[in-house]
């Protein structure tokens, strides 16, 4: 049904599993830097903008401002963790490389 396995079928279906995750993190990559990019964006908009808003809760006794500003750090903190995430892929992926080469990783 499924035919032999042989080295060369895992070979490749290995090769398929390594470009399938390679694919993901590049792709996922590119999406945390179009995301960072339009929160600079959004933060350099706002920034301009930040004296109108700040008359404009004082006036209407609104929150935006506290909650940009919340949002903001909150990004900020998140990205961090991203970045934490993204170092221990590398130690871990250079570890499994290190201890095993057949992989080819």
């Amino acid at each position: 049904m499924f035919g032999r396995i042989t080295e060369e079928s895992v070979r490749r279906g290995w090769g398929n599993v390594k470009h399938g995750v390679h694919r993901a993190h590049a792709r996922a990559m590119h999406m945390a830097g179009s995301i960072d990019h339009a929160v600079r964006m959004g933060a350099r908009a706002y920034s301009a903008l930040s004296p109108l808003v700040q008359a404009i809760d004082s006036h209407h006794g609104s929150s935006i401002h506290s909650g940009a500003t919340r949002a903001f750090n909150e990004y900020h903190n998140i990205s961090r963790l991203a970045s934490r995430a993204e170092g221990y892929r590398q130690r871990i992926t250079n570890d499994v490389r290190r201890a095993v080469p057949e992989l080819d990783i």
